[in-house]
């Protein structure tokens, strides 16, 4: 895939994380579009792709509203190198490897993020974070996750068949 291709699915992504997330958070949980884009990307691309999306993207998610400089761009590179560790063993037109995948992976990007805000003298309890915020949004992940795999999945066929005319 081109860079040209990765910066306009980063800028697709950045831009609906950005603009439109707000009106569909039920329960004030905003879903992380970018996050979801990682684990497409990964899972469809392989580990460099995964691991160069997921840093730019947190790095810009950071940047944009972070709770701190680098703990997003840490979480989704790892994000995106399990996913691309992934790529070889699934069947890519299966829609429900990214919902599992998405579910797995949120509880993970949480865990490393709590961790490092933790480590920084955040005080929030484990369990209430778990809770009140990590499991819904794992879900809600669950399910937002087939659609934003299908997007990117469509967007590079499409790519590819330009390209190859």
């Amino acid at each position: 895939m081109r860079v040209w291709v990765l910066a306009l699915i980063l800028g697709i992504a950045l831009g609906i994380q950005t603009t439109f997330v707000r009106y569909f958070s039920p329960f004030g949980l905003n879903p992380d579009i970018i996050l979801l884009t990682v684990v497409a990307l990964g899972l469809l691309k392989g580990s460099f792709a995964g691991v160069t999306f997921g840093f730019i993207g947190g790095y810009i998610t950071d940047f944009v509203g972070g709770p701190l400089l680098g703990v997003n761009a840490l979480a989704k590179l790892i994000i995106g190198l399990i996913c691309g560790m992934m790529e070889k063993t699934i069947f890519k037109d299966n829609l429900l490897v990214p919902a599992i995948a998405a579910f797995i992976v949120t509880f993970i990007q949480d865990i490393i993020i709590f961790l490092v805000l933790f480590s920084f003298g955040s005080h929030t309890p484990f369990l209430y974070h778990l809770a009140r915020y990590t499991i819904p949004l794992s879900i809600y992940h669950m399910i937002l996750a087939p659609a934003v795999y299908y997007g990117v999945y469509r967007l590079e066929h499409f790519f590819l068949l330009r390209r190859s005319a």
